[in-house]
């Protein structure tokens, strides 16, 4: 049988003398009462569960986000060199309609799949600053959300494709139909 306050294999139980000690002492640093204590087994586990979890539970399209006009002539032609068709999302993180795509429309796998042939360009126009006018100028929005399929390679907008405000995804889905493989 294992002495008072020790385990089988010699560490300090829970239960014993000096554990409940270090517990009672106010000016221990180490205690935190309202947290719970963690194994080292755990903090070295905790940055590949933190890692898995949280590119399962974010798994959003990768995108590329512009502020300025020339930022977006930029990426339009960086991205039109290895696709011919990309997605111009106008949104702002004030703007509540954006925030549900976010966290709707962009994490679903249906959207996701899709959007591996046709790659996100976000105009990011959350300052409303005379660069995010100039671009939601030049991209003919009026505001956010927008999104629109734009020909890459000619710069200019594909027909049919724009989509104002609340949409579904099955909507969204058949806009991108034509541009997916």
């Amino acid at each position: 049988r294992a002495a008072a306050g020790r385990s089988r294999r010699g560490r300090r139980s829970l239960n014993s003398p000096t554990f409940s000690r270090l517990s009672m002492n106010p000016i221990d640093p180490i205690h935190l009462p309202d947290r719970p204590v963690l194994s080292r087994r755990a903090l070295l586990l905790a940055p590949i569960t933190l890692t898995a979890f949280s590119t399962a539970a974010t798994a959003v399209v990768r995108r590329t986000r512009v502020a300025r006009v020339a930022d977006f002539g930029a990426a339009l032609g960086f991205l039109g060199q290895r696709h011919p068709n990309v997605l111009v999302y106008v949104s702002a993180r004030w703007c509540p309609i954006c925030r549900t795509i976010d966290a709707t429309l962009l994490t679903s796998a249906r959207v996701r799949q899709a959007l591996r042939d046709v790659p996100l360009l976000e105009v990011d126009v959350t300052a409303m600053s005379p660069q995010a006018r100039a671009l939601m100028q030049l991209v003919a929005a009026e505001g956010p959300p927008t999104l629109f399929v734009v020909d890459a390679r000619a710069r200019a907008e594909r027909p049919g494709t724009r989509l104002v405000g609340v949409f579904t995804e099955a909507v969204l889905l058949e806009r991108l139909r034509p541009f997916t493989g």
